[in-house]
């Protein structure tokens, strides 16, 4: 899934550079069209949000049609915890009948919210991680036994990493580290973002800042880093918006 909506920006832009009715333009948005089918296909919640990012940026939206797309993207949420919700309404229904149900409705409560988003558990042993060792971390590959400790006891799953890249670094090698890497990361983006956002900058340039974007939205709810289509892509992508900003940097210096 991350792999995927990493590509889905750039695959927009072919099917928009091509103004004419062409064959290729077939081709692009069938592409285009079977990397959405696949996205929905992983089942993945922050994939799905992902595939709205692009479309902020790279569409003009009126103002008619800006609330269009968020009551859409909104309704597209809420179909995703539906099952969710209609649990815990039919739970308050029960609780509203019945009184004497109150404790156990408590004592379900949290594990029905891990049930539904058990990165809400895997973050806060994360943090309680990062707490105990700030500084030079536990060591490469230790959240698994990290996790085993501190997990609650309704949980069984059996979770091999953090779900944030933030927090895997920072358990992994310390906070510092962790600090430094993303911040000289989001530096990148930031600086080649005040160039490629300009209304007359090249459209494809504009997709290949939504890929690292989408990139950073990912990795804030999973890490699949360690995959090496995504690892490598990833690095290209920053590569590139390094040398667009440093580009644009020595034009204005020519000048």
């Amino acid at each position: 899934g991350s792999w995927l909506s990493m590509i889905w920006p750039i695959s927009i832009v072919f099917f928009l550079k091509n103004k004419r009715f062409k064959y290729t333009k077939i081709i692009y948005f069938i592409f285009s069209a079977l990397i959405l089918y696949c996205i929905f296909l992983t089942n993945s919640k922050d994939t799905f949000i992902a595939i709205f990012i692009p479309l902020l940026f790279l569409f003009k939206f009126s103002t008619i049609k800006y609330l269009l797309f968020i009551t859409i993207f909104l309704f597209f949420i809420f179909l995703i915890a539906s099952n969710a919700l209609m649990d815990i309404f039919q739970k308050i229904l029960a609780l509203i009948t019945n009184l004497n149900n109150l404790n156990n409705f408590i004592d379900m409560k949290w594990s029905q919210i891990n049930n539904f988003f058990p990165r809400i558990d895997i973050w806060r042993v994360s943090i309680l991680a990062i707490l105990e060792k700030p500084i030079l971390g536990w060591g490469v590959s230790s959240f698994p036994f990290i996790y085993s400790y501190y997990k609650y006891s309704f949980v069984s799953d059996n979770i091999q990493h953090s779900h944030n890249l933030f927090f895997e670094l920072s358990i992994n090698y310390g906070i510092f580290s962790s600090v430094i890497i993303f911040g000289l990361i989001i530096k990148v983006i930031v600086d080649s973002s005040k160039i490629i956002l300009n209304k007359n900058k090249h459209i494809l340039d504009k997709a290949w800042w939504l890929s690292v974007l989408v990139f950073m939205f990912n990795h804030m709810f999973d890490v699949t880093y360690y995959d090496i289509r995504i690892s490598l892509l990833f690095w290209i992508m920053l590569a590139g918006l390094k040398c667009i900003f440093e580009e644009d940097k020595e034009s204005k210096l020519s000048i």
